[in-house]
């Protein structure tokens, strides 16, 4: 399993841990008549991955790993 992997896995873990959760998705620019572009819920989450604080993506990546391992088990 590659460190990319891993963190893909992390990601999914992330992505359904916030999935219901309040947020605000930030606009990404201006549409032809000046009304604010917000981003999608896809990339709200990715910029809140980035700005997570290290240990707790790693403990998200832990999970991601753990959850790998324990379905490789099963094969």
């Amino acid at each position: 399993m590659t460190p990319e992997q891993e963190e893909a896995a992390g990601f999914a873990i992330y992505k359904q841990f916030i999935r219901h959760s309040f947020g605000n998705l930030m606009p990404k620019g201006n549409d032809v008549s000046g009304k604010p572009i917000p981003e999608t819920p896809e990339e709200a989450c990715v910029r809140r991955w980035r700005r997570l604080p290290e240990k707790t993506r790693e403990q998200f990546i832990a999970e991601g790993r753990a959850a790998i391992r324990a379905y490789e088990a099963t094969q």
